[in-house]
C-alpha cells in the first residue's frame, strides 16, 4: 500500500529535485476541536522561516498532524502534499506502529443530496474511505474498516476545491462529524486551493490545528534550483522577462513546464521572454507542453501500431473531447465503462445510438426465438426481432443509463422499490413485450408463412397480444428480481480497465443459462400437469424468457456500451483501442491512472484541453 502513495507523488520539477516553497502560517483558517469559541485572533498570520518545510510545521506539538495546506492554482500543493507523505512513508516503514499516509481525492467523494443526521455524515464519508481504499489500493472494505477504527491510517486529503461549493460544505461537514466519532484518525492533512476554501462558512470550517498558505517562490530560490539541475539559460531567460519571473514565482508548475521543454531542446525557450503577459506565457507554456508529449505520443503508437497512423491532431482532438465531457461532468476521474449516452454531441448521433440498440435487441431476440422454432424460422424470426426491438428497444431501452451489473448480491428490502421500477419500465415493457409478442409467432408454421391469408393472420392477432401481455406479466416480476440480484456496488475492486463491463458480460451469460434452465423446467412441469403434449411448448416458452430476461438485466449495459464505443470512435472522438491510448497518454505524463481509472495528470491541464475549441482540423 505504501509503495502506490509513492506513485501518487506528481514530480512538478525536475530529476525529483524538490524546492521547499515558503510558507504563511493562517491559523484563523481552521477551528480546532473543542475549542468553539475560537477566531485565530490570539494567532496572527506570519511567515514561516525559510529553512521551515512542511513536515517540520506537522511535527510542531500544537499542530500534532492536523494541518491545512492552501494554495493558488499550480502553486504546489499537491507536491508538498506529496513530500510531506514521502518522510511520513519512511516513518511507517521504520515504526510498525506509525500509521499508514494514504492519499485520497475528495474529488471523487459524492454527498449531493441534503443529509440532516450527523450519523449519515459520518456514514457517508466512512463508507467514501472504504470505497478509495478498495478501488485505489486493492484493500478488502473488512480490512480497510479495521485500518480506520484502529487508526492504522494517515489521512492525506486533496482535492477539496474539485468539486461544486454546495459540495465542499457538506465535504467539510462530513469530515468534521468523521473526525468527531469513534473512527477518528490519529492524524489529518487537507488539501485545497485558497479562494475555494475561503467560500466556505466559518462556522463550517475544518477542525484542525492549524493552516499554512503557500507562498510565491524567491527570485534566489528559482535561480539556485536551476543552476542545481543543469538550468543555467533558464536562469539567464527569467532575468530578462519580469513577467515570466512571476509566472514561475507564483506557480511551480509552470517551471516545471519551462524545465521540460528546455530538457528535451525541441522547442527554443528564448521566445518566451518577447511575450507580453503572465497569461500569454502560461498559454505558451501549456501548448508547447501538450505538443511536445503529444510528438511523442503519437511517435509511439505508430510505431507500435503500423496500421494505425494517429497523428497529433487527432490525439489532441480526443483529449479536448474526454475533458470537456469530465469537465461537464465536474468530475475528474475517467472511466472508459463511466461514459453515457448524454456524452453524445448532437440529435443525429443520439438517434444512430437509440436506433442501433434496438436493432441489437431486436436482433438477439429474434435469433434466439429462431433456434428455439427450428433453423428454418431463423430469418423470418430475425427480421421481426429488428423490426420489434428497433421500435420498443430504441424508445425504452436505449437512453437508459449504462449500468453494469458488477456485483452478484442477495435483494433486500431497500432495493425492492427501484428494482421493480426498472423491472416495469425496462424488463416488463420492452423485454418482456417483445418475446411474448415473437413467441406468438414462433407457433405459426413458417413454412407456409408465406401462403397465410389475411383471414389467418387476423385470428392470430388477438393471441399475439395476448402472448405479448403475459410476456411482459411474467417479465415485469422476474426482471425486478433479476434486477435485485445484481447492480453496481461502488465499494469494489475495480484494479482494470473496463472491469465493469466485462463482469457485467460475465453475469448475463451466467443470469441466462440459470434463468433459462430453471424456467425451461417450470414450463415443462407447468405443461405436464395441464396436458403432457404442451410440455415441450410450455418449456421452450418460459426458457426463453428465462435466456432474454436473464440475460438482457446485466447484457443490456454491454450492449448499450458496445454501441457507444462505435459511435463515438466513428465519430473520432475515441480511438478503437482506448485503453491503450490512455495507457500512452499516462507514460507520457499527460493523464495518470488510479486503479481503473484515468484523471488527467494536472487540474490545470484538464483546464487548458476543456477551454479549447473541439473542431477536426484534418
Amino acid at each position: 500500500m505504501t509503495a502506490k502513495v509513492a506513485r501518487h507523488k506528481i514530480n512538478l520539477l525536475y530529476n525529483n529535485e524538490s524546492i521547499n516553497l515558503p510558507m504563511e502560517e493562517q491559523p484563523d483558517q481552521v477551528r480546532p476541536l473543542g475549542d468553539e469559541d475560537y477566531k485565530g485572533s490570539y494567532r496572527h498570520k506570519r511567515k514561516l522561516p525559510e529553512d521551515v518545510n512542511i513536515v517540520t510545521v506537522f511535527d510542531r506539538a500544537d499542530i500534532a498532524g492536523w494541518l491545512l495546506i492552501l494554495g493558488e492554482p499550480g502553486s504546489g500543493k499537491t507536491t508538498t502534499l506529496m513530500q510531506l507523505a514521502s518522510e511520513l512513508i519512511i516513518r511507517a516503514k521504520g515504526d510498525s506502529s506509525y500509521p499508514i499516509p494514504a492519499y485520497f481525492e475528495l474529488s471523487s467523494w459524492k454527498g449531493s443530496k441534503e443529509r440532516k443526521a450527523d450519523k449519515q455524515y459520518e456514514k457517508s464519508f466512512l463508507k467514501w474511505l472504504l470505497n478509495e481504499l478498495n478501488r485505489i489500493y486493492g484493500v478488502a472494505v473488512e480490512t480497510g474498516l479495521q485500518w480506520i477504527k484502529n487508526q492504522k491510517l494517515l489521512l492525506l486529503l486533496d482535492g477539496l476545491d474539485e468539486m461544486q461549493p454546495l459540495n465542499q460544505q457538506r465535504c467539510v461537514k462530513a469530515i468534521n462529524i468523521f473526525i468527531q466519532g469513534e473512527y477518528k484518525p490519529k492524524h489529518l492533512v487537507v488539501c485545497s486551493r485558497r479562494l475555494a476554501y475561503e467560500k466556505i462558512d466559518f462556522s463550517s470550517k475544518l477542525h484542525l490545528n492549524g493552516a499554512v498558505y503557500l507562498q510565491p517562490l524567491q527570485q534566489i530560490q528559482i535561480e539556485k534550483y536551476l543552476i542545481k539541475v543543469g538550468c543555467q539559460e533558464i536562469v539567464d531567460i527569467i532575468g530578462q522577462s519580469t513577467q515570466l519571473l512571476n509566472l514561475i514565482k507564483n506557480s511551480p508548475l509552470m517551471l516545471s513546464f519551462l524545465i521540460s521543454i528546455y530538457i528535451v531542446q525541441e522547442i527554443a525557450i528564448t521566445k518566451y521572454k518577447n511575450f507580453n503577459s503572465e497569461l500569454e506565457i502560461s498559454r505558451a507554456l501549456f501548448r508547447d507542453y501538450v505538443s511536445q508529449k503529444l510528438k511523442f505520443l503519437v511517435e509511439e503508437i505508430n510505431s507500435e501500431s503500423p496500421g494505425q497512423q494517429l497523428t497529433e491532431e487527432k490525439a489532441k482532438y480526443m483529449l479536448i473531447w474526454l475533458a470537456k465531457r469530465l469537465t461537464q461532468d465536474s468530475n475528474i476521474y475517467f472511466s472508459i465503462e463511466d461514459m453515457q449516452p448524454t456524452w453524445l454531441q448532437d440529435r443525429s448521433e443520439r438517434l444512430k445510438y437509440g436506433i442501433a440498440v434496438g436493432l441489437m435487441v431486436g436482433l438477439i431476440i429474434g435469433l434466439l426465438s429462431g433456434l428455439v422454432q427450428g433453423l428454418r424460422s431463423i430469418l423470418h424470426h430475425s427480421v421481426l426481432g429488428i423490426v420489434f426491438g428497433a421500435l420498443i428497444g430504441a424508445l425504452i431501452i436505449s437512453f437508459r443509463e449504462i449500468s453494469p451489473v458488477e456485483v452478484f448480491k442477495w435483494p433486500t428490502m431497500k432495493s425492492r422499490e427501484q428494482s421493480w421500477k426498472d423491472g416495469l419500465r425496462c424488463v416488463g415493457l420492452s423485454e418482456g413485450i417483445i418475446f411474448g409478442t415473437i413467441s406468438n409467432v414462433t407457433n405459426i408454421d413458417t413454412r407456409n408463412n408465406y401462403q397465410m391469408n389475411l383471414l389467418f393472420k387476423l385470428e392470430h392477432f388477438k393471441a399475439l397480444l395476448m402472448n405479448g401481455l403475459v410476456g411482459g406479466l411474467v417479465g415485469i416480476p422476474l426482471g425486478a428480481f433479476v434486477r435485485q440480484l445484481g447492480g453496481s456496488d461502488n465499494i469494489d475492486n475495480k484494479l482494470s480497465i473496463n472491469e465493469g463491463i466485462k463482469r457485467s458480460a460475465k453475469f448475463a451469460i451466467i443470469f441466462a443459462i440459470v434463468f433459462g434452465l430453471f424456467l425451461g423446467l417450470t414450463g415443462w412441469l407447468i405443461g405436464l400437469i395441464i396436458k403432457p403434449s404442451l410440455c415441450l411448448k410450455f418449456a421452450k416458452f418460459f426458457g426463453l424468457a428465462g435466456v432474454l430476461i436473464g440475460g438482457f438485466v446485466p447484457g443490456i449495459a454491454c450492449i448499450q456500451h458496445f454501441v457507444l464505443r462505435i459511435i463515438l470512435f466513428h465519430d473520432e472522438y475515441i480511438p478503437w483501442n482506448y485503453g491503450y491510448f490512455l495507457e500512452h497518454t499516462r507514460q507520457k505524463q499527460l493523464m495518470e491512472r488510479v486503479g481503473g481509472s484515468y484523471r488527467f495528470i494536472y487540474p490545470l491541464l484538464q483546464k487548458y484541453f476543456a477551454e479549447l475549441q473541439l473542431i477536426k482540423r484534418w
